[in-house]
């Protein structure tokens, strides 16, 4: 009895040790908090959205058709029979044949020059879509970055708002402030209320068509890193103007049409 008794206590003993051990051990650190680069997005939105992947697939069937083009078309062999003769009936007629297909005058050139500007064109499209994706995708950055902030912003001066809210109706209660006071404090704490909720609506929609564009529309909302108030770096015109009009994607499907 006295050996069950004491091993009891040392089981509570222990017990008890264990659980001030765990309570005086210091809490998990927080996970740290994601952010996510226009680099990563645009990366996301090269991979996954749709349009890009459908001008990828245009480009790879007209290599496919120059490949094709390169070769003389297939030859057709080809088996008949004949065994219904009204005269002699127990004589069949059998014919094994073959065709080839001859190109002659230098059609085959002209058919590989044909679909060669067909790849130019196709290649121009490409790189046109993936440059809008791009466009579109650093535009809703800069917007859900903007309106992120603005949500910060709101949300101090409502906080604020609740603050001035709780201090008037104490003034009031003392004496030291009037009514009308009170509800011109109570009525701006409700309009930056509605504030707060408008830009979160916003933010929301800024975000689902930034998930769309990036070819993720469940895509959670995370934290972006950015710089709204950093310098932007001068653009000088004229270079870009002569790039566009030398490398423009647009020119050069209208140079492939035409040729």
């Amino acid at each position: 009895m006295n050996c069950y008794r004491i091993t009891l206590l040392g089981a509570l003993f222990a017990f008890g040790a264990a659980a001030s051990a765990q309570a005086q051990a210091p809490p998990p650190a927080p996970p740290a908090q994601r952010f996510l680069t226009l680099q990563e997005l645009e990366r996301l939105a090269l991979e996954k959205n749709p349009t890009v992947g459908q001008a990828d697939a245009i480009v790879r069937s007209v290599l496919g058709r120059r490949s094709q083009t390169s070769v003389y078309p297939n030859p057709i062999v080809g088996y008949s029979a004949d065994d219904i003769t009204a005269r002699n009936p127990d004589r069949s007629k059998h014919f094994l044949w073959a065709q080839q297909s001859i190109i002659t005058g230098g059609k085959r050139r002209h058919v590989q020059a044909a679909v060669e500007q067909e790849r130019i064109h196709a290649e121009a499209e490409k790189d046109m879509q993936r440059q809008r994706v791009l466009n579109a995708v650093r535009v809703s950055f800069y917007e859900v970055l903007g309106l992120s902030r603005l949500v910060e912003i709101r949300r101090e001066l409502a906080a604020v708002a609740r603050e001035a809210v709780g201090v008037s109706e104490e003034l009031f209660n003392v004496g030291q402030a009037d009514r009308p006071d009170v509800l011109e404090v109570g009525i701006e704490a409700q309009r930056t209320e509605l504030e707060l909720t408008k830009a979160e609506n916003d933010l929301a929609r800024a975000w689902a068509d930034l998930a769309l564009m990036v070819g993720d529309p469940d895509l959670p909302i995370t934290p972006l890193a950015g710089d709204l108030e950093a310098e932007v770096p001068a653009v000088d015109e004229a270079a870009i103007r002569k790039r566009v009009l030398e490398d423009g994607p647009e020119l050069k499907i209208a140079r492939a049409r035409v040729a």
